[in-house]
Order: structure tokens, then C-alpha cells, then sequence
């Protein structure tokens, strides 16, 4: 078992397809507003645009984050090897993204993140990994 018994066998992550489904899920994750709250920028683009950006987007490197038949996130790789990872409020705290990332690492490599200052939990989270470029943002 993982922190808060969260077994960590039931932890899996699938590929990101074209379907409305897996677009809503990134949108509802990523314009939550426990999320919008510490991420870089704070605009929150109407769906249709949404559904534009998604689709120029390279499905190969974006996977949502289930556990047991739960989608608790997502985590993705853009073409210039920045890694994204984001996981609902209460989801959070117990090991998962440290669980994520060492399995993303295992499989990309020269993975850049950029961290907000004030932001606490990405600090901690990503400095638990020396293969991991970071740089600070304001």
C-alpha cells in the first residue's frame, strides 16, 4: 500500500485519444479551480478552443491518470520535452505523482518542468528527482 492505503497497483495510465470523452476529461482537470490556482497561465480558454488545442496536440505523449476506474488526472510531455502532471485536490498527498514520474522516467528522458515560486507541492514533488531540469517561474 501507498501513503493513505492507496495501493498503487490500481494506478494506471492511458493514452489520450481523439475521443470527447478524454478532451473533456483534460479541460474539466485542467480548468479546475483548484488547479487554475497555481498553474503559470490563469486564462481559461472557452471549450471550442480547448478542442482546437487539443488537436494539434501529439496524443503519444499525453496520458490521463486512473485509479482503480477513476480518472484522477493527467500527465504529459510536450515537443520540447516539458512535462506536465496534475492530479485533482483529493487525489493529492499521497504519492501518486511521485509514482507517475518514476514510471514517466523510465520511458522519456532530458524532461524539463517549470515551477511557479510560491508553488510548494511541485517543489517538493520534483525535487524528489536529480533527472529532472528545473527551472523557476514567477
Amino acid at each position: 500500500m501507498y501513503k493513505d492505503n492507496i495501493d498503487k497497483m490500481r494506478i494506471y495510465l492511458i493514452q489520450a485519444n481523439q475521443t470527447e470523452k478524454h478532451m473533456k476529461l483534460f479541460y474539466d482537470i485542467r480548468y479546475s479551480k483548484d488547479i487554475n490556482n497555481v498553474c503559470k497561465d490563469k486564462i481559461i480558454p472557452d471549450y471550442d478552443n480547448h478542442i482546437l488545442w487539443y488537436r494539434k496536440q501529439n496524443l503519444n505523449n499525453m496520458y490521463l491518470i486512473y485509479y482503480k476506474t477513476d480518472c484522477i488526472g493527467y500527465v504529459r510531455i510536450d515537443n520540447n520535452n516539458y512535462l506536465s502532471i496534475t492530479i485533482i485536490k483529493k487525489m493529492q498527498n499521497k504519492g501518486i505523482g511521485t509514482y507517475i514520474i518514476s514510471r514517466i522516467l523510465q520511458r522519456y528522458y532530458n524532461i524539463n518542468v517549470e515551477i511557479k515560486q510560491d508553488n510548494i507541492k511541485s517543489k517538493t514533488l520534483f525535487n524528489k528527482f536529480n533527472e529532472i531540469n528545473i527551472t523557476y517561474i514567477n
